[in-house]
């Protein structure tokens, strides 16, 4: 598990596992369970798994394949 107060995941980066942040941004590719409060999803992105946020923005291009759930 990777847990930061802000964390940017690299187009070239890539993560597979548990991810918590209050910020974070994702250009690369991530699989498995996200926790955030500001999600930032961008265009060269590929997310798969669970994604739980309280604020999300997702680009157009991004590839998602996940289950999204809002939380307070």
């Amino acid at each position: 598990m990777i847990s930061s107060d802000s964390l940017c995941i690299s187009k070239s980066g890539e993560l597979k596992g548990e991810v918590s942040a209050e910020h974070l941004s994702i250009e690369g590719e991530v699989e498995g369970e996200i926790k955030a409060g500001d999600l930032y999803i961008r265009s060269s992105a590929k997310v798969k798994g669970i994604i739980k946020y309280k604020n999300i923005d997702i680009q157009p291009g991004a590839i998602i394949t996940a289950e999204l759930i809002k939380t307070i």
